[in-house]
């Protein structure tokens, strides 16, 4: 069948929204969450040695950053932070809440001039004088700060910009949702990695911070504002960078990687998910991003799917119309989810359509849900961390369970491929 055929397909809605039909697949979602633990992916640890030297980053710039009032851990990965930190091995982990929030809870100074894009971020004083720290932000970050903290460095995403601005990821900021979804989705992309034998290994994520603060979007709304800190790391140089004009992974890198997650019901190529140039042109792009040592960072464009459909290409060629496709969907080597170890696309992903939103998905939905509701008093650090623990397979959590089962099933739409 012609790709032309293929696309001309529209999704089919397998059952309607009938009760009876939710009612049962709510009890279906539920037995899976709590066998969870038993079918889960082995963990395993992030890049074994993160930069401790200001040279092996890529072309770092120092930069003034002001500490802030009111920052807050939302979730920690103790055991990293320990293994890579000789400091924090006696310390409780309320002592190295404190910790992260002393040494990396700083915000870009220029993101605390008036803007359009977050509301005033309050500032500690000492003496009258705002207290500030220096930090680094190396070559091709524009959201990003590193900083010297203990016998190492800890890179901070959503650390302000140098000029924010109201357009994608260009206010300099993340929020706390984001934060949390890529923390928890690079722990699992690693454990993909471990079960499936892979060379790679993910940059870990140590945090995920609430500023205490709102992002002010273009429409007006607010989100709380947030980050995640992770290992410092190597990235292309400036000269590859500035060659290449990206920093995304080679063809055959990236193709190799993808086509182990799609075993798993991952991709990399969320933001490039029905990305149209025309009534016509659709495609699926590699967005995965790294350096010369195969380590991967940045997930946010990572999704759950139950099937792909689409053509793969390059990231590099994503506004290329002409391009040729790495992959096409009806080539032998086309690699659809493995149903026995995949993901669930309801817990993890969304209908596939074209005119939803891609952050609508089972897992930021939850999650979207689970820190409104810890901004509020009414949940706990404790049943976010659960929340985490169940996310990664790692333990059925009473506090965990019983927040799951709070949450509506929802009822989403099966794809149906035109040969069956």
């Amino acid at each position: 069948m012609s790709y032309r055929q293929s696309h001309s397909i529209k999704p089919v809605r397998a059952w309607q929204k009938c009760q009876t039909f939710c009612n049962l697949f709510a009890i279906l979602g539920i037995a899976l969450a709590l066998l969870g633990s038993s079918i889960s992916l082995v963990a395993s640890a992030e890049i074994a040695d993160p930069v401790r030297n200001l040279k092996e980053l890529n072309s770092p710039h120092p930069e003034t950053a002001y500490k802030m009032k009111g920052v807050q851990v939302v979730t920690a990965d103790y055991k990293l932070i320990r293994h890579d930190f000789i400091e924090t091995q006696a310390m409780t982990n309320s002592q190295i809440d404190q910790w992260l929030i002393d040494s990396v809870g700083y915000i870009s100074s220029r993101q605390t001039f008036p803007n359009q894009v977050n509301t005033p971020i309050p500032l500690e004083k000492k003496s009258n004088r705002i207290v500030s720290q220096r930090a680094y932000r190396p070559f091709d970050y524009g959201r990003a700060l590193v900083f010297k903290v203990g016998s190492g460095y800890i890179d901070v995403k959503g650390a302000g910009s140098t000029s924010p601005q109201q357009e994608s990821h260009g206010n300099g900021l993340a929020t706390t949702y984001e934060a949390l979804r890529e923390f928890i989705f690079e722990k699992k992309v690693q454990q993909v990695f471990t079960d499936a034998k892979l060379s790679n290994h993910t940059v870990g994520g140590y945090a995920v911070l609430d500023y205490g603060f709102n992002i002010i979007h273009n429409d007006g709304s607010q989100s709380p504002a947030g980050a995640i800190l992770r290992q410092a790391h190597t990235r292309f140089s400036e000269e590859a960078i500035r060659e290449k004009g990206n920093s995304f992974l080679d063809p055959r890198q990236s193709l190799r990687i993808e086509m182990k997650l799609r075993h798993y019901g991952i991709t990399s190529s969320g933001e490039g998910y029905w990305r149209m140039w025309g009534p016509k042109l659709v495609r699926d792009v590699i967005n995965i991003q790294g350096n010369e040592k195969g380590e991967i960072v940045d997930f946010g464009p990572y999704r759950v799917r139950s099937r792909f459909y689409l053509d793969l290409y390059h990231y590099s060629d994503v506004e290329n119309k002409n391009a040729w496709p790495l992959m096409e969907h009806d080539d032998q080597g086309f690699v659809q989810p493995n149903l026995k170890i995949a993901l669930s696309e309801q817990e993890w992903g969304r209908p596939l359509e074209s005119h939803l939103d891609l952050k609508e998905e089972g897992l930021s939905l939850d999650i979207k849900a689970l820190v409104q509701q810890w901004k509020k008093g009414k949940a706990s650090r404790q049943t976010i961390q659960d929340f985490v623990q169940m996310k990664l397979g790692e333990g059925n959590y009473p506090a965990a369970r019983q927040y799951r089962l709070k949450i509506p099933v929802r009822c989403e739409r099966v794809l149906l491929s035109a040969g069956k």
